[in-house]
Parts: C-alpha cells; sequence; structure tokens
C-alpha cells in the first residue's frame, strides 16, 4: 500500500469517530479494510461475531483469515469486485468464531471513499444463525404441516371464500376418486348428489369464524353414494378469514352397522315375541316366523322340509313358477338335538341378496322355528297320554266325549243329524282264554287298524275299554246311512288277522243311535247305543241295531 494510500484510510477512521454512536452500536458486526483487504478496525458486534480473542488476533491480518476456506475465494472475488469498480456487493459468507464453529452471515461490502477516492472496504455482516433457525423451524413446522395433511386418515381439503378446491389430501382422493387435478378450481357441488351447493350458506358462519360441523352424503366420481361427517374449519391469514379447511370422515359402513345393528335387535325381539305367544298352536307359531322372515328378507316364499320323509311340513307365501338354482336362503333345523329338516327363503326372480346379519336372523329363525315343532311333537305327545289309547292309538273314552258334544252342538247349530255306534267284539274274552293276552291285545290293534280302514275321514273312532269302541257318525241326511255304516263296520267278519303265529276271525256286535231321533243328548245317545249293542247281543251277536229297542 502506498503512503498516500495510508495516509488516507487512516482519515477514513478518524471520520468514523465523529461519528462513533453509529460504529460502535449498531446491530451488524462492522470491520474497515484496507486496500490490500487487511482488517484495520471492528466495532464490538464483530468481535463478539468471531469472538474476543480471536478478534485481537486479527487486527492487521488479511480478510480470509476469520473465513473458511470455501468462503475466503468468493470473498477475495467481491472484495476485488467492490475495490475495482467501487460499487457495493451483498452476499451471504460464512466466518469462523474462536472455537472454530462456522457462523454463516449476510455480508455487505462497501467502498469506502475519501475525497471521492476509494481507500479501502467496509464490511457489514448480520448473524444469520437466529434467522436460519426461525427458517428451519418454519421449513420443519411445513414439512410437519405437510406430512399431517397428506397422510392424515380423514379427507383434508382446503378452500377458498369461494369455495374453491384449492388443495386436497390422498384421502380426499380416495374417498371421492378423484384427483387433485381433478378438484383443484372444482367447487364442492361436484360431490353434491343433487348438483346444488349453497356457498352463501356456508360463507356467512365461516366468516364470522365459526367452526360448523355437518353430516351429508356425498356422490363420488364412480356415482357411488357415501355417508360423511365432517367440519368446516376458518382459516386465518393475517387476521383475517381468507378460506376454510374442510375435514371429512366416511361413515357409511359405521353407519350400516349400526343400522343393521338396530334393524337385527328389532328382528330377535320380534322373534321373541313370537315364541313368547301363550296359547298359540305350534304350527300357527311356525307360520307367524315365516311370514315374519319373508317380509324381513324380501322373500316371495318359505318353507320347510322334514329330512325323514322328503317333505314339505310348513309352507308360507306363494312357491314361484320359476326357482332360481341358487335363489334360497336356508339353514338346517333341529329338533330334540337332532336333525329335523331345513327352513328355506326363496325368490323367483332373482338370489336374494343376503348379509351377513341377515344369515345370522336366518339362523335364529331356524332356533325358534325348531324349538316351536319341538314343543308341538311334545304337546301331542301329552295329548296322546291324556286323550290317546296307549294300545291302539286310538282317542279315549275322555278324547271321544268331547268329540261327541262338539258334534251335537255343531248338528244343533245346523240342525243336522248324526250317528253314533257302540262296537263290541263278539266272544272276546274266549280269544284271551284261547291265546293269551298278548295275542289278544294283537286283535284289539287289528281290528282298531281295520275298522279306521272303512270310515270317512270326518268319522272318529274311539276305544273307551276293554274290547269296546265307539264311532262317531258326524253328519247323516237319514236312519238309512247310519245303518249302512253299521253293515260296513260287521262286515269284518269277512276277514282274518294274522296275530303272531294265528289266523284269527273276529265278528264285532253294533248298536247305533241317531240324534235327534233317539235321544237329543250325550248321555242318552250312549245309552240308546247302548241298549241297542245288549239287543244284538242277545239276539246271538254279529249284527246291528238302531235306535231305541221296543
Amino acid at each position: 500500500m502506498t503512503d498516500d494510500a495510508h495516509a488516507d484510510i487512516h482519515d477514513y477512521l478518524r471520520l468514523l469517530e465523529r461519528v462513533p454512536e453509529t460504529f460502535r452500536r449498531s446491530w451488524d458486526a462492522i470491520a474497515i479494510y484496507d486496500l490490500e483487504g487487511r482488517v484495520m478496525l471492528g466495532n464490538a458486534v464483530a468481535r463478539t461475531l468471531v469472538g474476543s480473542d480471536r478478534a485481537a488476533g486479527l487486527q492487521g491480518q488479511h480478510f480470509t483469515a476469520h473465513l473458511t476456506l470455501e468462503a475466503a475465494t468468493k470473498a477475495a472475488r467481491d472484495f476485488a469486485h467492490c475495490v475495482t469498480l467501487g460499487q457495493a456487493i451483498e452476499s451471504t459468507s460464512v466466518f469462523v468464531d474462536g472455537n472454530g464453529q462456522p457462523v454463516p452471515v449476510r455480508m455487505r461490502l462497501v467502498p469506502a471513499r475519501v475525497r471521492g477516492r476509494v481507500v479501502g472496504v467496509v464490511g457489514f455482516a448480520r448473524d444469520l444463525r437466529r434467522r436460519l433457525d426461525v427458517e428451519e423451524q418454519f421449513m420443519r413446522a411445513e414439512q410437519q404441516f405437510r406430512s399431517l395433511f397428506e397422510n392424515h386418515p380423514d379427507a383434508l381439503a382446503l378452500h377458498d371464500l369461494q369455495g374453491r378446491f384449492v388443495r386436497v389430501n390422498a384421502a380426499c382422493e380416495r374417498l371421492t376418486g378423484y384427483s387433485v387435478e381433478e378438484l383443484v378450481g372444482q367447487t364442492p357441488a361436484l360431490l353434491a348428489p343433487t348438483g346444488k351447493y349453497d356457498i352463501r350458506a356456508i360463507r356467512v358462519p365461516i366468516e364470522r369464524g365459526e367452526t360448523v360441523e355437518f353430516d351429508l352424503p356425498i356422490r363420488t366420481k364412480s356415482g357411488s353414494v357415501r355417508e360423511v361427517e365432517g367440519r368446516r374449519v376458518p382459516l386465518h391469514v393475517d387476521g383475517k378469514v381468507r378460506g376454510f379447511c374442510g375435514m371429512l370422515r366416511d361413515v357409511t359402513e359405521e353407519r350400516r352397522l349400526a343400522r343393521n345393528s338396530a334393524r337385527q335387535a328389532t328382528r330377535i325381539a320380534e322373534l321373541y315375541r313370537i315364541a313368547a305367544s301363550a296359547g298359540v298352536p305350534a304350527e300357527e307359531r311356525v307360520a307367524t316366523a315365516l311370514e315374519a322372515g319373508m317380509f324381513e328378507l324380501g322373500a316371495e316364499w318359505a318353507y320347510v322340509t322334514r329330512t325323514a320323509d322328503a317333505m314339505i311340513a310348513y309352507t308360507a307365501g306363494k312357491k314361484p313358477a320359476q326357482l332360481p338354482h341358487d335363489g334360497s336362503l336356508h339353514e338346517s333345523i333341529s329338533v330334540e338335538g337332532e336333525h329335523y329338516g331345513t327352513v328355506a327363503f326363496v325368490n323367483g326372480t332373482a338370489p336374494l341378496n343376503a348379509s351377513a346379519t341377515d344369515r345370522d336372523y336366518v339362523r335364529a329363525l331356524a332356533v325358534l322355528i325348531g324349538s316351536a315343532i319341538q314343543q308341538g311333537e311334545r304337546e301331542r305327545r301329552l295329548d296322546t297320554l291324556a286323550f290317546g289309547d296307549a294300545l291302539t292309538g286310538l282317542p279315549n273314552r275322555a278324547l271321544l266325549q268331547d268329540r261327541l258334544e262338539q258334534t251335537l252342538l255343531t248338528a244343533r247349530r245346523h240342525r243336522r243329524s248324526f250317528a253314533a255306534h257302540y262296537v263290541d267284539i263278539d266272544h272276546f274274552k274266549a280269544i284271551n282264554d284261547t291265546y293269551g293276552h298278548h295275542i289278544g291285545d294283537g286283535v284289539l290293534v287289528a281290528v282298531s287298524a281295520w275298522l279306521r280302514t272303512v270310515l270317512r275321514d270326518s268319522d272318529t273312532i274311539g276305544r273307551i275299554g276293554g274290547d269296546e269302541f265307539v264311532v262317531l257318525q258326524p253328519e247323516i241326511d237319514s236312519q238309512r246311512q247310519a245303518e249302512e255304516l253299521a253293515a260296513k263296520l260287521c262286515s269284518i267278519r269277512d276277514n282274518a288277522f294274522r296275530v303272531g303265529e294265528h289266523d284269527i276271525a273276529v265278528t264285532v256286535s253294533v248298536g247305533c243311535a241317531v240324534f235327534p231321533v233317539d235321544a237329543e243328548n250325550p248321555v242318552d245317545m250312549l245309552k240308546v247305543a247302548d241298549a241297542a249293542l245288549y239287543d244284538v247281543k242277545h239276539r246271538g251277536r254279529d249284527g246291528y241295531s238302531v235306535g231305541v229297542v221296543s
């Protein structure tokens, strides 16, 4: 450096002494360099930036001494440019502090002029560490927000105040079926099932800064409708609402399960009501259960098969003209722990679209139907024990008496006639004495079976004790019809019954009473029939007698 240049730089330094506050109290680090780049002076902030001890050693040193190697190369070019062209240069650089740690700074090199001539360079440096920390935190926050936004399981969308999509996350794409490019710039009218969207109704609470919760259906790109619930949250920028964030959660499946659960609870309650119906015959409970199942499942026809004879035991609805190959919804039925058969529900036009809930319901129906059938069979067994003859299976005296009373009431109501026939096996005691009681029992069973074959479905036959039977003929036009049936009963003589190893011929005696000619009440009817029977016995047996004996 020439003596003139040296003198000029010192003149410049003296000028600084006249404005000490600007130099000393500046927020920036300031250093004065001569034209060779040597450090002439630094303020307190500069000494603090590189460390007091290191700053003392830098006096008179080239500026590259307090820069990193990479920063020194660029700073040398900037310094030469500033000195040569006399222009201020701004750039970033990296100092090295007393601990050898890098200090990022924002540099400004300004030509120092004395009497219009460049005599050195003034360097201004601002510590960027705090700013970079803030920027790094901001960038980290931005990355966290982006990660949260993009990976959030709920559908998120940012909207401007016109409701237009500005940004959407991946969950929103999955929910709606639309891509980002297809959504951005559109309004939620794109997703409205009706295509209508009232932005004014949405903007009013949003601009008031209110968070609004909503529950509505949306139509996806594929055309399916999904149920969603969500909220709209105002977005504040510089103290003003600039838009809103829409948060959507798909609740379609959740609500479908809730509806199914409620529906299943209603179904089961109805089944309990059917099962608990007091005094309702088993057949009626089964029919009611089948009808309930048809209604709930949308079936046209329901039936219960019985595996033992491959027959349909119960049915409801109308059998379709054409049955689909796989259109039935069916379930196995158990009675007293054994497989009984199957309950089935059928559509004629298309297979039933059954859900898992529907199948659970059909299983519950099968349990109810099985229980009703089991109860019905138990009731029939009890009826057989109470009102049936254990040997022949025919109605006993109690049931026959009830049938006789019902027949008489019906005959009075309709003003018609009926007949009661007393039937007794001739010489039955001799059969027991000759062959034994077990053969006698076999004869009773064989005679009971034969008598049933000659009667109409409307006729009733019962065993009232020993070898005595009563036949009710519930509707006749004249006494002649009673005589014809009595004669038919006596034709048993033409048969021989194989009982064990014996062929046994049997004859019977029949006494008959006709209502209202011979009697007008049950007791007198049987008295008249018994008297007529006694008359036949007295005349030699193997015959019949009708009416009051004179």
